[in-house]
């Protein structure tokens, strides 16, 4: 699948700049609980995982095979906008890898 740029409200492409460090957190199955990223400004973001993952964003969030949360093979990856204050909860569905989130442009 093929990545689409995100856009702003205006329809025009966001450029990625710079670029900039990306947390990591390294993930892994768990039966119960997730672990998220640290608070996130304002803006865009390319989340991806190099392990099969459930990934839910907001300000106090759990990551899980349960509404709200949603699913990325290993290798996956989506653009997000996000408000101030969002984090980036994840829970690994099998073996051990990690979770990036890369800010694109900020708002």
């Amino acid at each position: 699948m093929r990545l689409r740029t995100p856009e702003n409200q205006n329809g025009e492409a966001l450029g990625v700049g710079r670029l900039m460090t990306p947390q990591g957190i390294r993930i892994g199955f768990t039966e119960t609980g997730s672990t998220h990223t640290a608070a996130l400004d304002e803006g865009v973001y390319l989340v991806s995982v190099s392990a099969p993952a459930f990934v839910s964003i907001g300000s106090n969030v759990t990551a899980g095979d349960l509404a709200g949360s949603f699913p990325l093979g290993a290798g996956g990856s989506g653009f997000f906008r996000v408000k101030a204050g969002d984090r980036v909860a994840v829970r690994g569905v099998e073996g051990a890898g990690a979770l990036f989130v890369l800010p694109l442009e900020k708002a």
